[in-house]
C-alpha cells in the first residue's frame, strides 16, 4: 500500500484499484474495477490521505468502476463528512457509470455527482455529453423519497 502523488493503494483492477493523484487543478481519487466490502479499507485510507495531504476539494473519479455497492457508498459518505468538517472543502464524484449514478441517486447522494469537477478526463465519450436544464425540478419534487435498493443482480446486470 502506497500513498499520494499517483501511487496505487491497491493493484487488483478486477477487485478494485484505488489511486490518489495530486494535480495542479485538484486532488483526485481514481477508482477502477469492482468496489465492494473487500475494497472499502483501501478506499477509506485513500480518502483520508487525500483529505489530510491537500487543502483542495477531493474528486472521486468513478469512470473505471464496473461495480460498487453499499459499503463503497458508505465510504464516500465518510469522505464527504471528513471534508465537511473543514467547512471550506467538499468531496465530489465525477464520471460515474449509469448504474453507479443510479445507486448514488437512490441513496440521496446524487448531489455529489459533478460532471464539471476539476481535472482532465482520461478519455472522452460523446455519449456522456449532456446539458443541464436550469430550474428543472428533480423527479422527486413534491413526493417523499422512498429508498429503493436494487438487488445485486439488478445492479450487476445494469453495469455490464
Amino acid at each position: 500500500m502506497m500513498g499520494a502523488s499517483g501511487n496505487e493503494i491497491s493493484g487488483d483492477r478486477h477487485r478494485g484499484e484505488v489511486r490518489i493523484v495530486m494535480e495542479a487543478d485538484g486532488t483526485f481519487v481514481r477508482l477502477q474495477g469492482q468496489h465492494d466490502l473487500s475494497t472499502v479499507g483501501r478506499l477509506g485510507t485513500a480518502l483520508v490521505e487525500a483529505a489530510t495531504t491537500s487543502t483542495r476539494d477531493v474528486v472521486v473519479d468513478l469512470e473505471g468502476v464496473t461495480f460498487m455497492d453499499a459499503p463503497t457508498v458508505g465510504c464516500l459518505i465518510g469522505g464527504r463528512n471528513l471534508l465537511a468538517m473543514s467547512e471550506t472543502r467538499e468531496l465530489y464524484v465525477r464520471h460515474p457509470s449509469a448504474a453507479s449514478r443510479r445507486l448514488l441517486e437512490l441513496v440521496g447522494l446524487g448531489d455529489l455527482v459533478r460532471p464539471d469537477a476539476a481535472g482532465p478526463r482520461q478519455r472522452a465519450s460523446a455519449l456522456e455529453s449532456w446539458v443541464e436544464v436550469p430550474g428543472a425540478a428533480p423527479a422527486s419534487a413534491g413526493r417523499p423519497l422512498v429508498p429503493v435498493v436494487p438487488t445485486p443482480a439488478e445492479v450487476e446486470g445494469s453495469v455490464r
